[in-house]
C-alpha cells in the first residue's frame, strides 16, 4: 500500500465556522443552540499566532521530555474503530486552544489518515504517526508513542471515542504539580469510560514515565497511571463529566467473546477479569517510573509529511510468562470463589483444572467438595482456607 497523503485543514477566515457543525452543536448542546446570538454562531474561530516548536524530523523516538514549548497537545491512539474517532475529532478540531492533535495509528486495517481524508476531516494541527508492523493492539505502547512525540508542555490524553464540549478549557487547565482526570467512581454508569481522559503537564508526565506498558488485554492502566502520579506528588482534580461525552459502544470492542462455555473461558471473557489481572501484573513487575528506558522506535517522516514508526529493538515491556500465569491463576480462583465459595482456593491445579473445564452454569459447591475429597484421597493436602494461620 502506498503512502497516504498527510492530513491538512484550512485555517484562518474560513476555519471551520461553528455553523458548519450543526450535528455536533445539537449533540453537545443537547438540542439547544451552541451560541447565544446568530452573529456568534456565524463567526469563525479566531486565528492563533503560530507557536515555535521543534521541527518534525526522522530519527529515534525520544523519551518523554519534561520541558517543551508552551501549548496543548491532544494525544489519542486507535487501531481500527475509526467510526468513533470520526465522531469525536470534529469536536477537537473546533477548539482553537489546541496546538497539536496526535492520532497514533497502531496499524489499523485501513490507515487512519485515509479514513479521515475520506470523511473530509483535515487540519494542519493533526499528526498521524502509523506503526509499520502489525503487533496487535496494545494501548499503553500506542499512547506512550503519542506522549513521546508530543511537542507542547500540556498534554491531554484522550480516547478516540470522547467528545469535547464548549467550556472545557475555560474550566480545566493543568499546571505543574496538578493534573485533571476522569473519575469513574463519581459519575453515572454511562460516563464511566471517561476515566481514561487525563490533562496534565509534561513535567509530571516525565516523572512517572508515561503509561505502564506491563499490561495484557484490557484495563487498569489508567488507575495505575493516576496512582503513580499521586505517589510522585502530583495533586488530582476530577474532570467535570458534563464537559465531555463518551460515544457509547459495547464491551465486545474491549475484550473478545468467550471461545467456549467452559468456566475458564467465561470468566476470562469478562472485562473485570482483565482489569484485576493487570492490577496483579503491575504489582508483580518492577515499578514503572520516569527512570525507565522506554522501548526503542524510529520515526520516519516522508517528503509529503506523513509519519511512520517502527520498532528499533526488543520489546522491553513484555510480561514474563510465569508472571502472566500466576496472575491468571489468582484471578480465576478469586472469581470462581465468589461463585462457589472460598474452599475453591484450597484446590491444587490438577483438581482445579477439571472444574474450570466444565460449563460455568453447571458448577456448584458440591463440585468443589468432590474435588477436595479427590485431592485428599490422592494424598494431596486438604487445606481449609478458613483456618487461622
Amino acid at each position: 500500500m502506498g503512502m497516504v497523503p498527510p492530513v491538512h485543514f484550512r485555517r484562518g477566515p474560513d476555519f471551520m465556522t461553528r455553523s458548519a457543525q450543526p450535528f455536533f452543536s445539537r449533540l453537545l448542546g443537547r438540542g439547544k443552540p451552541a451560541h447565544a446570538t446568530p452573529e456568534a454562531a456565524q463567526a469563525p474561530l479566531p486565528a492563533r499566532p503560530p507557536i515555535p516548536t521543534a521541527p518534525i524530523v526522522s530519527g529515534p523516538v525520544p523519551a518523554i521530555a519534561a520541558e517543551s514549548a508552551p501549548g496543548i497537545t491532544f494525544v489519542t491512539a486507535v487501531r481500527n474503530r475509526t467510526e468513533n474517532l470520526l465522531q469525536a475529532l470534529p469536536t477537537w478540531i473546533e477548539r482553537p486552544e489546541i496546538d497539536e492533535i496526535i492520532i497514533v495509528d497502531w496499524h489499523s486495517d485501513e490507515p487512519v489518515a485515509q479514513s479521515l481524508a475520506d470523511a473530509g476531516l483535515t487540519d494542519p494541527r493533526i499528526r498521524i504517526p502509523r506503526l509499520v508492523a502489525d503487533e496487535g493492539w496494545h494501548s499503553p505502547s500506542a499512547f506512550n508513542m503519542g506522549l513521546r512525540l508530543a511537542r507542547f508542555d500540556k498534554v491531554l490524553k484522550i480516547d478516540g471515542d470522547i467528545l469535547i464540549k464548549d467550556g472545557f478549557f475555560e474550566k480545566h487547565m493543568p499546571s505543574p504539580g496538578r493534573y485533571i482526570a476522569g473519575n469513574f467512581r463519581i459519575v453515572e454508569k454511562h460516563e464511566i469510560h471517561i476515566n481514561g481522559t487525563v490533562f496534565l503537564h509534561r513535567s509530571d508526565l516525565a516523572k512517572v514515565g508515561g503509561i505502564n506498558e506491563f499490561k495484557v488485554g484490557y484495563g487498569w492502566e489508567d488507575d495505575d497511571f493516576y496512582e503513580r502520579l499521586t505517589r510522585a506528588g502530583t495533586a488530582r482534580e476530577d474532570l467535570d463529566a458534563k464537559l465531555v461525552f463518551h460515544v457509547p459502544h459495547g464491551d465486545e470492542t474491549r475484550v473478545p467473546p468467550a471461545r467456549t462455555a467452559s468456566a475458564r473461558d467465561q470468566i476470562m471473557a469478562r472485562p473485570a477479569f482483565d482489569v484485576r489481572r493487570n492490577r496483579y501484573i503491575m504489582e508483580f513487575m518492577p515499578d514503572w517510573t520516569g527512570k525507565r528506558t522506554l522501548p526503542a522506535f524510529q520515526l520516519k517522516v516522508a517528503p509529503d509529511g506523513s509519519e511512520t514508526v517502527a520498532r528499533d529493538g526488543p520489546d522491553t515491556s513484555v510480561v514474563p510468562p510465569f508472571v502472566l500465569a500466576r496472575a491468571t491463576d489468582m484471578c480465576l480462583r478469586i472469581y470462581l470463589s465468589h461463585r462457589l465459595g472460598q474452599d475453591v482456593l484450597g484446590l491444587d491445579e490438577p483438581f482445579l483444572a477439571p472444574l474450570l473445564d466444565k460449563p460455568l452454569a453447571e458448577l456448584g459447591p458440591d463440585d468443589v467438595a468432590a474435588a477436595l475429597a479427590a485431592q485428599e484421597a490422592a494424598g494431596g493436602p486438604a487445606p481449609s482456607p478458613t483456618a487461622r494461620m
